[in-house]
């Protein structure tokens, strides 16, 4: 069959991603002063990738021997194509709607895939496309696809038995890479960097507004250390990258599984440069070590909020502000760049409790901070307990980075502000600039 996995993103002036937040996508607005305009416009001309488990897929039709296509925008010539793969998003979904209405009249096969249409599956449904819930490579690697079958399938595909992560196929990197090469592009240098899997599933409770969960289960699983330095060496030789970012939500949560990845990489006569997403809670010093050794550059911590309190209301699992300041320059001091993560606008926060944060994450000085606004998405539980609060009416407009309910501290004017101040005190300093231009002189070129 010939497939098109058609990953739609309506147009707008700053970044859409749906690599983000779980599978569920952002709006990468950081704010309306200028600052916050500058970092959207950066962020929105760098790396960019499609959700890894599109490309996933990808790599599996291919290996089945599918024609498999990628593309943005709708084709020329739709009746070329057998199968139409849509990935869903909440920040895409009434532009990903409307593309799908315009199939639908052509009477074309399509599949919905990703944790927003997992939950709300019934948005997809009754525009004509068929719906895979949970993993969805596990439905076109366990099936035999064919155009008979296909055109047999409806409404709902129940696909949340996990099989192993090892029997995945190579993901269709190359598919993507071809079509789109300059979405691989780090900080505009020569430098090229993709998304690699090491292990899959959150158990922690903060799934009360993490959308992680709705896809990946909280059942934490591994990939052999030896099929990751494969795959790494595999897109070393066919597209000349040898930097990864790991796309799991706590990379290090086994420790035995990280330490046994890191002795695979120090001993492989390739090396390799990544990038890691982890909780701090599973990290000590002598573990740091050990992935500086095999190829780590930076670490991405989600610290979220200066107030224990206010993070355990939200039942973030975490650690105290103390603690975590002194990790987290413990980790730059061994010269591994930090990425902090930062929430504002939890439901027990006021402007008070926000500019501590943000104070706070000024006080930390990682090379990247990031300032997210609390989001009850449609899936998770806090969308129950906040729904009848919701200020907004499109879907497209959680956006991750903007006030979509009715805070009892704060308005959607506050939240504005408070991301204006937010980014100007932690970029707009003498030791940041520093950083940032150390970090990218340490860069291959």
């Amino acid at each position: 069959m010939k497939i098109l996995i058609l990953d739609i993103y309506p147009k707008k002036p700053y970044r859409i991603s749906k690599d983000n937040n779980g599978g569920y996508g952002s709006s990468n607005r950081y704010g309306s002063n200028l600052i916050s305009k500058a970092i959207s416009w950066f962020v929105k001309h760098n790396v960019d990738w499609p959700p890894l488990s599109s490309v996933h897929i990808a790599g599996i039709l291919k290996a089945k021997g599918h024609k498999v296509f990628y593309k943005r925008e709708l084709p020329k010539f739709l009746n070329d194509y057998d199968l139409f793969i849509v990935p869903s998003s909440i920040v895409g979904c009434e532009t990903e709607i409307s593309v799908i209405r315009e199939l639908n009249k052509l009477n074309k096969k399509i599949a919905v895939i990703g944790p927003f249409a997992s939950s709300n599956p019934k948005l997809y449904l009754k525009e004509g496309a068929f719906v895979i819930k949970g993993e969805p490579e596990m439905f076109f690697f366990n099936e035999d696809i064919d155009l008979k079958k296909i055109k047999k399938i409806s409404g709902i595909v129940d696909n949340f038995a996990l099989s192993p992560l090892d029997d995945l196929p190579l993901p269709g990197w190359d598919i993507v890479y071809n079509q789109y090469p300059s979405m691989f592009s780090l900080l505009k240098n020569k430098q090229k960097m993709i998304p690699i899997l090491a292990t899959r599933g959150c158990p922690y409770s903060c799934r009360f507004y993490c959308t992680y969960p709705l896809q990946q289960g909280i059942k934490v699983r591994q990939r052999n250390p030896l099929l990751i330095l494969d795959e790494m060496k595999h897109w070393k030789s066919t597209l000349g990258i040898d930097f990864f970012i790991f796309r799991d939500p706590v990379f290090s949560i086994n420790r035995k599984h990280t330490l046994e990845f890191c002795d695979v990489l120090v001993n492989s006569e390739e090396k390799f440069q990544f990038i890691i997403e982890t909780h701090l809670n599973n990290l000590d010093i002598e573990l740091v070590k050990k992935l500086k050794a095999a190829g780590m550059v930076m670490v991405k911590v989600g610290v979220e909020s200066a107030i224990s309190s206010i993070k355990k209301d939200a039942k973030r699992f975490s650690i105290d502000e103390d603690e975590t300041y002194n990790k987290i320059k413990a980790i730059e001091s061994l010269g591994i760049h930090v990425t902090t993560m930062f929430i504002l606008g939890y439901p027990e926060d006021t402007i008070e409790t926000c500019r501590k944060t943000i104070n706070y994450a000024k006080q930390i000085n990682s090379i990247i901070t990031q300032f997210t606004v609390f989001t009850p998405y449609p899936g998770t539980p806090a969308f129950k307990e906040y729904e009848k609060k919701i200020l907004i009416q499109k879907y497209e407009d959680f956006t991750m980075y903007d006030l979509v309910f009715n805070h009892s501290n704060l308005t959607v004017k506050d939240i504005e502000n408070l991301k204006n101040e937010a980014y100007q005190k932690c970029y707009l300093s003498i030791s940041w600039l520093k950083k940032y231009f150390n970090l990218k002189a340490s860069l291959p070129h």
